[in-house]
């Protein structure tokens, strides 16, 4: 193979085609597929594709190269005909159609689904795009049937005349909206004319080998395009012999006896689902639909046998029929058209009883349709009375959803693929069973389930848990009516399930973690009930000795502490600190222990009188924790890092979960109840800084234990120990950076950043900032590090709002937008974000502040800006992220009117590449100019920048 600069020949391309195919080196077959990918956007291409096309022999590799060069030709006509000049245009048609008339003849020697095949789809499409770029819209059909004829229908016409309402409705063909419109407005008045064709040839293909299949194909690619009169009556053609035919197969309970059965019964299942799109709206086409419905409900048997016969493929295609039916006569199914609802809404809910789980999911679309239409309904009295009528199917339809969410009785055994698969369907059943509930109602909904809880108890554990998730997923559905409706019915029926809670077996851990989370999830129903307080935190405690429940155990014990706080801190303090004793006696996980230590701080944080309760409270709970953290540190020194560190830093999460979560009551006017136990585990923490800097987690867990202490105790508390927390974040910053220093300095900076300290801890971000620069010296090493980029610009727009005329008059300011510049394109989300959000809060701060050193910056780097958010927007980024660009180029161009659109042009015209016309540059800065500060508007022309470019440059790739 030649260099891709010199022009490409005949035989460099068989060549390269061989190397690419044939040679063992994969080495070399990637580099020769690079360089046939080179050709294939080359002028040569046009050329040398026809000439492989035109090889004829036995050997069977140039099958390969067929349709490689068919692919490469159908690819040139779709996106690149311009490089054909006009007087060419009839040339080339009538070079694709032999080679179209061949490729046929030769697949139909070797038989249907040959290897034949793949090229005459490909020459097919090239042929439909042509046509629909070069010919009248009403001539579309008419110039096939005269290049091709019709004297042999099965031949070559049935394929392009297939492809061509495919490819008039497809994105790859590049056409102008009015063009398609147009295009696609004559393949519909020429539709009509086709299915004649269809129907006058189905006798003698449908016996054919494989015929049957291409007619149905073409047909329903036809009626997918067509409009409702473009086939007459709809009445006469739900009655037609085509459709019949269709339904035929799909009937059918074994196989067709062609070979090509799937491509037969997909093509049956599309020409149904067209002819029902061609009934809407359906209550226009009341008697057609009529017809219809009957005709899709009778497939029902096929259905079961193709259940019987593990037939996958036509199980989903049978239900793909029934769905869009159902789907389709919606509205109608809403009026409760007696022949149309009842049976149609059977037919569904059988289907999403069915035992195999992926064809049940299918129906799930089509409840929440149902279940949101009946939840629209505008008028009250008529939504209850919908909702009424509905109410039944939708009983019905909790009880087969339960049985979906069955585990498998081979749980066990099964592959975490597998166990994965079944835990996603039973998140998507969540919502099904909510929306369930929102149609049956809630009391109604739990009533039923306790019953059904109550015979399933003593029955296999699957049976039993199906219930009870049901519960647990209700649960955030009567969460906003907690006692507040006045439903004396909804209430009544939560107090039954709580009681039949506490009766679960012992033995089952799935049955009691789902138990345990149902009483979290219904625990704020328990203050006005606090006769089930013991019970259920008997039940609870019992499960955090079960390895498999204590996570949902914990997790349960925390709710039932915030929603009861003042009911537990008055009666059962010391029952919780027990359990809190008795989790790490039971070595409970740290997730758990986290969140028990949550719970007990709500309640410690509701003592009631006197006031000296709670710093006493505060010091039982977090004494033990803080002396398990001394013992660990004395038991090793110097202290230990890695693996061997990990008690360190749960010790550290844990005394974190206190200083957060343990709060003064609403009215207290002394001093934080924890100060006493931070002022002895203070030189705790600040000892620890040096001794664990090579620990990662450990840095991580004291930092964010520092970031909450400050929480707790407040500006004027936690001043005294500002200067010495500020030294080992710089310290530890300096020797081994991590993102926890900036965030816990950022807390710092958000507290003390106005007055005494502001000075003092600018010195201490320019600190920051030299090793932040040091660490992330290009933009490689911030994509490789995000979260330090991240967190240093959070810091620096923190510090910026707190005080902004301090940082933008430093020498920081200069360093740090140099680093936005180089870094505004990340590829990280939330890195990026942060960056130009610190930008645009620069640009925004006021004028009077910071005026004079904000525009001595922009006067050295605004058009550097300028073309990074220019240059990003249109190349760099993800289009979704065009907005965040937009508002800070909105903001450059309000904060420096007058430069802007010099800036614009000098941009434009810069840093964008000759294939990006100076037409489209001028619109760009035209309508720029014109946004008016309208950060909507921004986005919309940036929008339309970056689809021009992407398009401009794909097509200058295309070319060598």
């Amino acid at each position: 193979m030649a260099s891709s600069d010199a022009p490409f020949t005949f035989d460099q391309v068989t060549q390269g085609l061989i190397a690419a195919y044939r040679h063992p080196d994969a080495k070399v077959q990637q580099e020769a597929t690079k360089w046939l990918e080179t050709f294939q956007r080359s002028a040569e291409a046009w050329q040398i594709c026809d000439q492989l096309l035109m090889l004829q022999g036995s050997d069977p590799f140039l099958a390969s190269m067929h349709v490689f060069a068919g692919r490469t030709l159908r690819a040139k006509i779709q996106e690149e005909l311009a490089e054909v000049p006009a007087q060419a245009h009839a040339a080339l048609r009538t070079s694709l159609e032999a080679h179209l008339r061949t490729a046929h003849t030769h697949q139909q020697r070797l038989g249907h689904g040959s290897s034949g095949q793949p090229l005459v789809t490909q020459l097919s499409l090239a042929l439909a795009a042509l046509a629909l770029q070069l010919d009248a819209p009403d001539r579309l059909v008419a110039g096939v049937v005269e290049a091709l004829g019709t004297s042999d229908v099965g031949g070559a016409i049935l394929d392009v005349l297939t492809a061509l309402p495919e490819e008039a409705d497809s994105a790859r063909l590049p056409l102008e909206s009015s063009r398609r419109h147009a295009v696609l407005g004559g393949l519909q008045r020429s539709s009509a004319g086709v299915l004649q064709l269809l129907d006058s040839a189905w006798p003698q293909l449908s016996a054919a080998h494989g015929g049957a299949a291409r007619v149905l194909r073409c047909l329903a690619a036809w009626l997918s395009l067509a409009a409702a009169g473009s086939v007459g009556n709809v009445s006469d053609w739900v009655n037609h012999r085509l459709l019949s035919a269709a339904f035929s197969v799909l009937s059918s309970s074994g196989k067709p006896p062609q070979s090509d059965d799937d491509a037969l019964m997909m093509a049956s299942v599309d020409v149904v689902l067209a002819s029902v799109r061609l009934t809407e709206p359906p209550h226009e086409h009341l008697d057609a639909v009529r017809l219809l419905v009957p005709r899709v409900l009778s497939l029902r048997d096929a259905f079961n046998a193709a259940v019987r016969s593990a037939d996958t493929e036509r199980c989903s295609g049978l239900t793909a029929v029934l769905l869009e039916t159902a789907e389709t006569y919606l509205p109608l199914v809403m009026q409760r058209v007696s022949d149309v609802t009842e049976p149609l809404l059977a037919a569904v809910l059988d289907r999403t009883a069915i035992a195999d789980r992926e064809i049940a999911s299918m129906t799930f679309p089509f409840w929440y349709r149902l279940q949101e239409q009946l939840q629209g309904w505008p008028a009250a009295d008529e939504r209850a009375a919908q909702c009424a009528y509905f109410r039944t199917t939708f009983e019905q339809l909790l009880h087969a959803l339960i049985q979906l969410a069955e585990y498998p009785a081979d749980w066990a055994e099964l592959s975490n693929d597998e166990r994965d698969e079944h835990e996603q369907l039973r998140h998507t059943l969540a919502d099904m069973f909510r929306d369930a509930t929102a149609i049956v109602g809630p009391a109604r909904a739990l009533h039923q389930l306790h019953a059904m809880l109550a015979d399933r108890l003593g029955q296999r554990w699957q049976r039993l848990e199906a219930v009870l998730y049901a519960v647990r997923c209700l649960g955030r559905t009567v969460e906003g009516e907690v006692d507040s409706s006045g439903d004396e019915a909804l209430g009544s029926a939560v107090e039954q399930l709580l009681a039949l809670v506490t009766r679960l077996p012992l033995g089952e851990p799935k049955v009691r973690y789902t138990g345990a989370l149902i009483v979290g999830r219904y625990a704020d129903w328990l203050p006005r009930r606090p006769h089930f307080l013991q019970p259920l935190l008997s039940f609870l405690t019992q499960s955090l000795a079960l390895p498999d429940v204590a996570a949902a155990a914990a997790l349960a014990v925390k709710h039932v502490c915030n929603a009861c706080r003042s009911q537990l801190a008055a009666s059962s303090l010391d029952a919780l600190f027990g359990v809190l004793a008795g989790a790490t006696q039971h070595s409970l996980p740290l997730v758990a222990q986290v969140e028990l230590l949550e719970g007990v701080s709500y309640v410690v944080s509701s003592l009631p009188e006197p006031a000296s309760s709670l710093p006493l409270a505060i010091d039982k709970l977090a004494q033990p924790l803080l002396d398990e953290l001394l013992r660990l540190l004395n038991a090793q020194r110097p202290p230990p890092t890695g693996p061997a560190a990990l008690p360190i830093a749960d010790a550290l999460a844990k005394l974190k979960t206190v200083v957060q979560f343990v709060s003064p009551p609403a009215g207290w006017s002394g001093l934080p109840p924890a100060l006493p136990v931070i002022g002895r585990l203070w030189p705790v923490v600040l000892a620890m800084f040096e001794p664990m800097r090579s620990d990662p987690l450990v840095i991580e867990r004291l930092c964010t234990l520092c970031r909450y202490t400050i929480k707790a105790l407040g500006g004027s508390q936690f001043e005294p120990y500002l200067p010495s927390l500020v030294s080992e974040l710089v310290r530890g910053y300096s020797v081994r950076p991590q993102s926890c220093y900036l965030y816990t300095f950022n807390e710092c900076v958000g507290v003390f950043g106005t007055g005494p300290h502001a000075a003092a801890l600018l010195a201490a971000l320019d600190e920051l900032t030299r090793h932040t620069l040091l660490s992330l010296p290009s933009v490689e090493a911030c994509e490789t590090h995000p979260d330090l980029t991240e967190e240093f610009f959070e810091l620096c727009c923190r510090f910026m709002r707190r005080s902004p005329v301090a940082f933008v008059s430093s020498s920081l300011l200069l360093n740090v937008f140099q680093q936005a510049l180089a870094t505004i394109n990340m590829q990280h989300r939330e890195a990026s974000r942060s960056v130009l959000t610190f930008v645009e809060q620069l640009l925004l701060l006021d004028e009077r502040l910071v005026g004079r050193d904000r525009s001595a910056l922009l006067a050295t780097h605004g058009e550097a800006l300028m073309r990074a958010l220019l240059y990003g927007a249109a190349a760099v980024i993800p289009y979704s992220r065009i907005g965040h660009q937009a508002g800070v180029l909105r903001a450059l161009m309000v904060c420096v009117p007058q430069e802007s659109p010099r800036w614009l042009y000098s941009v434009l015209q810069s840093a964008f590449p000759a294939y990006i016309s100076d037409a489209l540059k001028s619109d760009v800065a035209n309508q720029l100019s014109n946004t008016h500060g309208d950060v909507s508007a921004v986005r919309d022309v940036l929008h339309r920048f970056a689809d021009a470019f992407t398009r401009a440059e794909r097509k200058a790739k295309r070319r060598p």
